[in-house]
């Protein structure tokens, strides 16, 4: 778990079930390897924003997402991952991609996801 003293960061943690999934947090999934693809393990963290709850928005978790320092760690991050972001009730999604992370928008049925990173969202 990570102490930040203002902005928004993701703070990895090194158990899964020390989340407090009322509380801010965050899971980065990747899509299911290919049998000769390598990728890491599991992690997981907390999210802490510097701004009320009901004021966070999409767009802003998208600017902190671009700025590329809001992972508390050196996170492996590749083309296609998914993060989503819980705040209240609500799942905010995004996706990495060749220019950058974008709002995340459905894929095709049968695609699979596994989950590689997770934690909470620092207030």
């Amino acid at each position: 778990m990570c102490n930040s003293s203002s902005g928004f960061k993701l703070c990895t943690c090194n158990d899964e079930a020390s989340i407090d999934r009322k509380k801010p947090h965050w899971v980065l999934h990747r899509k299911v390897p290919r049998p000769k693809d390598d990728f890491s393990d599991f992690i997981v963290g907390e999210a802490h924003i510097d701004e009320l709850y009901g004021s966070i928005t999409r767009d802003n978790i998208l600017d902190h997402l671009r700025s590329g320092e809001c992972f508390d760690t050196d996170v492996k991050l590749k083309q296609k991952d998914r993060l989503d972001i819980y705040i209240e009730e609500i799942c905010y999604q995004f996706e990495l991609r060749r220019n950058g992370w974008q709002i995340y928008s459905f894929d095709f049925p049968g695609i699979e996801y596994q989950s590689i990173s997770a934690g909470i969202v620092e207030t």
